[in-house]
């Protein structure tokens, strides 16, 4: 693990990234090719959805010293971005040099699993194998009944708001819809709203918290998404 100031540090671990990270840039104002301070900017980027800016630090840190957390780091931040051929060409890379690296498998499970599904499951199990208590196996993707479910707990107000919009259900976010921002949407979210339509996407909500259900993971999803709508 990169070392750095221990107020940075702090910020990081609670986990206030963009004020780490007018730090780290002011940092690396001074000492743009620091390692550590690149490689925590990448980390805080990935956690404010900024996959673009991590790839650009994170890729100076990989030029200067090979090593499995940059070589890991930046596959995540490839395939937040949905350069999926990018990522995939790190995993493949990766598991040459550490074939026992779960986030390799992990990472490519869900990258299989836009196309092929049951595919995919052999990888999710070697993941799961290797390292069972940070990726444990997915679910079976919920039915519609479950989503319906989880619609149906929300406020009134909520329920008639999502009465007005057209639901359209997929399997996987398409590239277009990952990439219709500046910065690209989470390939792994449950959902995606654009004007008045909601794409709820079923296979991503089988990667639902080990803690929660399907339905109840969606539901706070679409609560929190209420809730910002309502103080907008």
């Amino acid at each position: 693990m990169e070392q750095i100031p221990e107020e940075l540090f702090l910020l990081i671990s609670e986990e206030k990234y963009e004020a780490a990270l007018v730090k780290l840039e002011a940092q690396l104002d001074h000492e743009p090719k620091n390692r550590s301070y690149l490689y925590w900017a990448g980390f805080c980027y990935l956690q404010i959805h900024n996959p673009l800016a991590a790839i650009h630090a994170l890729s100076i840190c990989l030029e200067q010293e090979k090593s499995l957390e940059y070589h890991t780091s930046l596959m995540i931040a490839y395939f937040d971005s949905a350069q999926f051929g990018q990522a995939l060409s790190f995993i493949q890379t990766g598991l040459q040099e550490y074939p026992n690296e779960a986030q390799y498998w992990r990472y490519l499970a869900y990258i299989t699993a836009r196309k092929d599904r049951a595919q995919a499951d052999e990888f999710f199990h070697k993941a799961q194998q290797l390292s069972p208590q940070e990726y444990p196996l997915p679910s079976t993707p919920p039915n519609l009944s479950t989503i319906e479910r989880a619609i149906s707990w929300l406020p009134n107000a909520g329920k008639e708001w999502i009465e007005l919009l057209d639901i359209q259900y997929e399997d996987n976010p398409s590239l277009d819809l990952l990439h219709v921002e500046a910065f690209p949407h989470h390939p792994l979210l449950p959902f995606i709203l654009l004007e008045n339509t909601l794409y709820i996407f079923t296979n991503n909500l089988s990667y639902h918290p080990p803690n929660q259900s399907p339905e109840s993971y969606l539901f706070a999803q679409l609560l929190d998404l209420w809730n910002h709508i309502q103080q907008q």
